[in-house]
């Protein structure tokens, strides 16, 4: 199943869902989220999904329909989530009046469901505001979710920074907690090119989301603790992403730090 979080606490809905669309996020949680062919999962009678004007999206990722049996024709791979979601349950659902999201039992990868979730409530005009404590199987692994203005930041709240640092990776992504435990292991990352910042720069004090990255590459930098963009400065790109499964991400960030004449 993964590593489970339960969820302490609720994230304020403005203004809450109409009655359509807490119809349909209600259903969409209570649903095993595997990949479909889109193409033949569009043609399928969907009218919680119609109502509020979603596509069938990427893999029928958002199809709420009656068709939920493994032996359907419509379905790709029955233990697949499909894209974009992590995992084959919904970490997040909404209370019966459509003011409050609130965790699913049993949840895994809570951070990016949620900003799932967040891309779906700012289609309709929501915004999402709050915190919620995360625990994790783990029960030194207790961290804090908080969104405000729709930007979603992990906080750490152990004593020990390296039970944080993994207890963060995994509730972030499976690929932040591979690198998260190859740090606890203390593998020597080699140097590569380090990241030199003038020290006339302007923002240094701004957060790490004024870069305008993408979720996952902002969130590899989270979990090495940085949030401020003078955080960044002396450290490597091998030290940042030490796992082959964050290539892309490597490349993101060297495009950035380019762009800004960062690397040294």
């Amino acid at each position: 199943m993964g590593y489970r979080v339960k969820q302490d606490g609720h994230l304020d809905i403005s203004p809450p869902l109409d009655p359509a669309q807490t119809a349909w996020v209600r259903a969409f949680a209570q649903a095993r989220r595997f990949r479909r062919h889109a193409e033949r999962i569009a043609a399928a009678p969907d009218p919680l999904r119609e109502a509020v004007g979603l596509p069938v999206g990427a893999e029928g990722v958002f199809y709420t329909g009656a068709l939920q049996d493994p032996s359907d024709e419509t379905i790709a791979d029955w233990n697949a989530p499909a894209d974009p979601v992590p995992s084959l349950y919904a970490a997040w659902t909404v209370s019966e009046d459509g003011a409050r999201l609130i965790g699913c039992d049993d949840a895994t990868w809570p951070s990016i469901w949620l900003e799932v979730f967040v891309g779906i409530l700012r289609g309709w005009g929501r915004r999402l505001s709050g915190q919620v404590w995360l625990h994790g199987d783990d029960p030194a692994d207790v961290s804090r979710v908080e969104v405000e203005e729709d930007r979603v930041v992990l906080r750490e709240i152990q004593s020990d920074p390296e039970i944080a640092r993994l207890a963060l990776a995994r509730a972030i992504s499976p690929a932040a907690a591979k690198v998260a435990q190859r740090t606890l292991a203390k593998a020597a990352p080699d140097d590569g090119d380090r990241i030199v910042l003038p020290e006339d720069a302007e923002g240094l004090d701004d957060s790490i989301h004024a870069l305008d990255m993408s979720v996952r590459a902002t969130n590899l930098l989270l979990n090495q603790g940085i949030e401020t963009i003078g955080q960044l400065s002396g450290r490597s790109l091998k030290e940042l992403v030490t796992s082959p499964d964050d290539a892309k991400v490597e490349r993101e960030l060297r495009e950035v730090f380019e762009d800004f004449g960062w690397l040294g």
